[in-house]
Parts: C-alpha cells; sequence; structure tokens
C-alpha cells in the first residue's frame, strides 16, 4: 500500500513538473502573415490579462490565413505554428471518410527556443456552425502525415492533419490551434479558410 501511495504521489509530481515545463504558466500568442510582417495580433498573455481583469472582457480571438504564422511563447519556449496550405480529398476504395471528404491541413512547426512535444492532437477543425471535428488518424495517399514527437530549439516538424467533415463545413470554417496550459485557461489562435 505503502508502494503504491509513494507510486502515485511520484506521478503526480511528475505531471505537474510537466505542465510547468510544457505549457508554461504565463504564454503569449501572436500571428504575422506569412510576408514576415509585424505581428497582427496577441491573445492572453500577461498584458492581455492584466487588460482583461481592468476591462472585464474577454481576450481577443486571434485570427490568421492559410499561410500565416502563429507563434506561441513563454519565459522558456517559442513555436511557431504554420498551416501553409489545405486541401480536400474523398479518400480510397478502402479508406473513405464518414462524413463526406477529408480537409487535410499542411502543419510547419518550428521551435525556435526551449524544446516542446508536437502534436497534431492540438489541430482541430471548427465548422461554420461551430461544430468541433477533430483530428482523424486516417492516412491519405500521398499526404504524409503528421507525427507527433518532441522537438527542440532549431528543429522543425511538418506534415498534413486530415479532418474529416461534411463538405458543405468547408467553406466558413476555421483550423484551430489549441495552446494548452495546465495551470491557466486554455487560448486559441485559428486559420480562417
Amino acid at each position: 500500500m505503502k508502494n503504491k501511495l509513494t507510486l502515485a504521489g511520484v506521478a503526480v509530481l511528475a505531471v505537474f513538473t510537466l505542465a510547468c515545463g510544457a505549457g508554461g504558466i504565463d504564454s503569449n500568442v501572436s500571428g504575422s502573415s506569412g510576408d514576415g510582417g509585424a505581428p497582427a495580433g496577441a491573445v492572453a498573455g500577461s498584458e492581455a490579462n492584466a487588460d482583461t481583469a481592468a476591462t472585464s472582457e474577454a481576450p481577443k480571438t486571434l485570427e490568421q490565413k492559410v499561410g500565416d504564422t502563429i507563434e506561441v511563447s513563454n519565459d522558456s519556449q517559442a513555436i511557431k505554428y504554420t498551416v501553409t496550405k489545405t486541401a480536400q480529398k474523398s479518400g480510397s476504395e478502402y479508406n473513405k471518410p464518414d462524413n463526406g471528404v477529408y480537409l487535410l491541413a499542411y502543419l510547419e512547426v518550428n521551435v525556435t527556443k526551449g524544446n516542446s512535444f508536437v502534436c497534431s492532437c492540438e489541430l482541430a477543425f471548427i465548422g461554420p456552425d461551430g461544430t468541433v471535428y477533430d483530428s482523424t488518424y486516417a492516412g491519405v495517399d500521398g499526404h504524409k502525415e503528421f507525427e507527433s514527437t518532441d522537438i527542440a530549439a532549431g528543429q522543425k516538424k511538418a506534415g498534413w492533419v486530415p479532418f474529416d467533415i461534411p463538405k458543405n463545413a468547408v467553406k466558413g470554417g476555421k483550423i484551430q490551434l489549441k495552446v494548452t496550459n495546465f495551470l491557466s485557461e486554455d487560448q486559441y489562435a485559428y486559420w480562417v479558410l
């Protein structure tokens, strides 16, 4: 019994330690156009939270165009996410989408400071009616899937993230990036299609 409690305590401590290192306490989310221009906006972060507390309004939502970069940073890490392009596929004879079409988003992730675990699970598709579609693991021929991995500063990862969605949900939909922060509310940014 004592060993089980010790193991449980170590597990809780490990999760807390990972949460502090992975998500950070104060993270900033900003965007810039694909041409390397100045940031287009910011969501949350310490300054936005101070503004929010003073005005009792929710933080502004960052919405970018496909091809634009969203940067997430805190004191220990900085990561750039870019959905560079999208494609629609009907699948193959043995791999048909359940909802109508596969929407594929080509995700490029570049860590510029620290290290991070990157995952296609950080993305979701939001239909124009607000319906959330998580990424699927259905491989689409000729489109190498984004594979989850740990990457460090100076490293990058890229690949396709597939979503199984109704065809009529593409127009007016957006791809959501969820920035998980275990010690405060999650933050979101979007690429509008």
